[in-house]
């Protein structure tokens, strides 16, 4: 089954990391399960500063889940620490539930926000979930985005995120209407609060 692994290079992409003995190292970054016992995949990355963000889709708990890791450098650009466990950000039932996916990721100055389609209610709804101190904790739940139907009666899908200052905004194909169209939402205070309709 698939993990997810990351490298990086500290010189434009000229080397990659590597052991003492020159060969080029990946690190794994969905630790909380034996490799390749269960499938990861779709995974998205940002960085802001000092900081390295992951996202990713996770099927260690049966259905797939939303996980995420981050790692600092100190001094930049090295070494690179990463956090000890990695972390759920479906948290609304009990892991593996019913199914995340399409994970979309952005960082803006010590801000993490995340959005994904979520199917656990019917059909899938987009979610959001944010963090003010580089990932290492997050609030407490998800939020809904698309709120101008009811939860799970319509195929809202393919998240697309991106953040500036203060501001979060989020686009997504959205089928409330028969096919598809594009709807967006936006917060204008770190992801805390969104618009109220579409």
């Amino acid at each position: 089954q698939l993990d997810i692994y990351f490298n990086y290079s500290t010189n434009n992409g000229g080397t990659w990391n590597q052991n003492p003995a020159g060969q080029t190292v990946d690190i794994r970054l969905d630790v909380g399960d034996t490799p390749g016992a269960n499938g990861s995949g779709s995974p998205q990355i940002a960085s802001q500063g000092n900081f390295v963000y992951i996202v990713w889709v996770d099927r260690r708990n049966g259905q797939d889940d939303i996980y995420f890791s981050s790692a600092m450098s100190n001094p930049f650009p090295l070494p690179l620490t990463w956090i000890n466990a990695d972390i759920r950000l479906d948290v609304d039932f009990i892991p593996g539930a019913h199914n995340s996916a399409f994970p979309q990721i952005s960082a803006q100055g010590n801000n993490v926000y995340v959005a994904w389609e979520d199917w656990r209610l019917g059909y899938p709804d987009i979610y959001f979930r944010y963090s003010l101190n580089n990932g290492q904790t997050w609030y407490g739940r998800d939020i809904r985005l698309d709120t101008g139907d009811w939860s799970g009666v319509n195929f809202s899908v393919q998240p697309q995120i991106s953040s500036q200052g203060v501001n979060v905004y989020v686009v997504w194909d959205d089928r409330r209407n028969g096919l598809g169209d594009i709807y967006f939402n936006s917060s204008a205070n770190n992801g805390i609060t969104w618009r109220d309709g579409p």
